[in-house]
C-alpha cells in the first residue's frame, strides 16, 4: 500500500482507525523509514569517504611516503646542523670581536701616525728645495743688455741687477737662518725622532698582531702586513745622495720629493682601504 493510499484509508475511517494500537504501529512504521533513509545516507557517505581514503593512500604510495618521512628527517637534520653553525659561528665572531677590534685600531693607528710622519718630512725637504736649490724663486733680475748700447746705460743696468742679487742673496740666506733655526733646533730634532720611533713602533705592533692573529683575520687584513713592511723598510733605509751615480744634487732632491709624494698617496690609499677593511672585520658593513 502506497504512503497516499494508506494516508485517505486513515482519513475515511477517521476516528475508528485513531487507537493506541494504530498509534503505535504507525509511529514504528515512520522510524523504520527514518531510520532506513539514514541508514542508506550513512552508507552512500562511506562509499564516499573510503573512496577518498583510497584516493589518498594511493598518492601517497605513489609519492613514496616512506622516502618522503627519511627526507623530510634529513631536512630536519640539516637545518638543525646548520642553525647550530650559526649559533656557533655567532659565539666565535663575539669572542674574537675585541681582538679584531683592538688590531684595527693599532692599523689605524700606525696608517695614520705613519702618514703625519711623512708629510711632516717631505713638507720640510720641500721648503729645504725651495730655499737651496731654487734660490726662493730669484731667477735674475732680467736686465739684459745688447750688444753695442750705451756704455752709461750699459753700467746702469750692470748696477740694477747687482742690486737685484744682492737683495736676492739677502732673501736667501735669511730664509736659510729660518729653516736651520726651526729643522735643525735640537727641539725639532727630538720631536722628530720621538715621532719616527713611535711609528716604527707602532708598525711593528701591527706586524706582530697580524701574523699572530691572521687565522682569525680576513685575507685582504692579513695582506696590510706587505705594506707595513714596505713601510718600515722605507723609513729605515738610508735614502743619502750618492755623487757617484752622476746625478746631481739639484736632481736627487726633486727625486726624493717624487718619491715622497708616491709614498704619500700609497699611504692615503692604504688608509681608505683600512677603514673599509675595519667595517667588514666588526660586522658594520653587513
Amino acid at each position: 500500500m502506497s504512503d497516499s493510499v494508506l494516508l485517505q484509508e486513515i482519513l475515511k475511517y477517521g476516528n475508528i482507525l485513531i487507537s493506541p494500537i494504530f498509534i503505535a504501529g504507525a509511529t514504528y512504521w515512520l522510524k523504520h523509514r527514518i531510520d532506513t533513509a539514514n541508514y542508506r545516507t550513512k552508507i552512500e557517505q562511506d562509499k564516499e569517504t573510503a573512496k577518498e581514503l583510497r584516493k589518498l593512500k594511493d598518492q601517497l604510495d605513489d609519492a613514496n611516503f616512506p622516502d618522503i618521512l627519511s627526507k623530510l628527517a634529513s631536512t630536519t637534520e640539516l637545518v638543525e646542523t646548520i642553525q647550530n653553525e650559526i649559533s656557533n659561528k655567532s659565539w666565535i665572531n663575539q669572542q674574537f670581536f675585541p681582538i679584531r677590534q683592538e688590531i684595527m685600531q693599532i692599523v689605524t693607528k700606525a696608517i695614520t701616525d705613519l702618514r703625519e710622519l711623512v708629510y711632516s718630512r717631505n713638507q720640510e725637504h720641500l721648503i729645504y728645495h725651495y730655499i737651496y736649490y731654487e734660490h726662493c724663486g730669484f731667477s735674475g733680475g732680467g736686465f739684459d743688455v745688447h750688444f753695442g748700447v750705451d756704455p752709461k746705460y750699459q753700467e746702469e743696468v750692470e748696477r740694477m741687477e747687482a742690486e737685484y742679487w744682492a737683495f736676492a742673496e739677502k732673501e736667501i740666506e735669511l730664509e736659510k737662518s729660518k729653516h736651520k733655526q726651526k729643522y735643525a733646533s735640537p727641539e725639532y730634532k727630538k720631536k722628530d725622532k720621538l715621532h719616527f720611533t713611535s711609528v716604527i713602533s707602532s708598525i711593528e705592533s701591527v706586524l706582530n698582531q697580524i701574523s699572530l692573529n691572521q687565522a682569525i683575520l680576513s685575507t685582504n687584513t692579513v695582506e696590510l702586513y706587505d705594506f707595513f713592511e714596505h713601510a718600515k723598510d722605507k723609513l729605515t733605509s738610508p735614502q743619502t745622495f750618492d755623487y757617484d751615480e752622476g746625478t746631481s744634487e739639484w736632481e736627487w732632491s726633486e727625486y726624493t720629493i717624487e718619491e715622497n709624494e708616491k709614498f704619500l698617496a700609497e699611504i692615503d690609499k692604504q688608509h681608505i682601504h683600512i677603514i673599509e677593511l675595519t667595517k667588514a672585520e666588526l660586522g658594520f658593513g653587513e
